[in-house]
């Protein structure tokens, strides 16, 4: 197949690092929009998110995954069943 229709049909599930961020929110709008699954790792850090535990303004299709990019069980957890990583 050529390379635009690789793939033609399936949903990827893609993970975006540090999503919950003004920048990763709308990257996951946008794969939402073209169909994709998202789930965001994020540590919510003070200085950002103000100390919430749950992100403000990510769309509710997306799968948050509260954890930090520096802990290896916190990655382990969120790859699992990740095709695509933005980071």
């Amino acid at each position: 197949p050529a390379p635009d229709q690789a793939g033609a049909g399936m949903t990827d599930t893609v993970l975006i690092t540090g999503g919950a961020g003004f920048i990763g929110r709308y990257v996951a709008s946008a794969l939402l929009a073209r169909g994709h699954r998202v789930r965001v790792l994020d540590s919510l850090i003070e200085q950002v998110h103000g100390g919430k535990t749950v992100p403000d303004a990510l769309d509710p299709a997306v799968e948050f995954v509260a954890g930090d990019i520096r802990d290896e069980g916190a990655i382990a957890r969120a790859l699992k069943g990740v095709t695509k990583v933005v980071h």
